[in-house]
């Protein structure tokens, strides 16, 4: 009797735990069906091809000139122990992997190039420092530039840049005081 009961309440709730069964299912594998539905309609750009990197040097230090098919932003980072600048290029792929760019002066003890990430693309420039350098960078179409300068000459920079604006600060008081002495309301 008792395997009689079991078989009758096995028979009513057979097709409601089959569904239940396939509910669960459906809903377990539903995420990863949105996740990946979502990643195929999201389509990353190509990545930027990087076509050469060379070092110019130049009287303040040298400069890093990347060049590729599209625009680049990079991300660069200063970095100690070794001392060396990082240049980070997002969305981009260089054929040139493991590659060393003969180049050494006082303060730069070589140039790196490596395809730093596959997915997603992150090539790298890596210029290994012996002193430590200050750095700016601009971009003008397909062409990126990495200036390195020493701390003297931006130091003398930034002296100059003082001096310049005392002359002017001083300029624009000696203007007042003639624009004053004619009978003027000053400059």
């Amino acid at each position: 009797m008792t395997l009689r009961l079991g078989k009758e309440v096995l028979s009513r709730i057979g097709p409601q735990l089959v569904l239940v069964c396939h509910v669960v299912g459906v809903l377990i594998s539903f995420p990863a069906a949105a996740q990946s539905g979502a990643q195929a309609g999201r389509t990353s750009p190509p990545a930027v091809i990087i076509r050469s990197v060379k070092v110019i040097p130049e009287k303040d230090g040298p400069t890093i000139e990347i060049m590729s098919n599209r625009p680049i932003s990079p991300v660069i980072n200063k970095l100690d122990r070794p001392l060396r600048l990082v240049i980070d290029l997002p969305n981009a792929r260089i054929s040139a992997h493991g590659k060393r760019i003969d180049f050494r002066d006082e303060a730069v003890s070589g140039v790196r190039l490596d395809q730093y990430q596959n997915d997603p693309p992150i090539a790298r420039v890596v210029v290994d420092l012996l002193k430590s350098r200050f750095y700016s960078w601009d971009a003008t179409g397909n062409r990126l530039m990495v200036r390195m300068y020493t701390v003297e000459s931006h130091l003398d920079t930034a002296a100059l840049e003082n001096r310049v604006h005392s002359q002017r600060s001083a300029c624009r008081c000696s203007s007042q005081y003639w624009n004053v002495r004619r009978g003027g309301t000053g400059g």
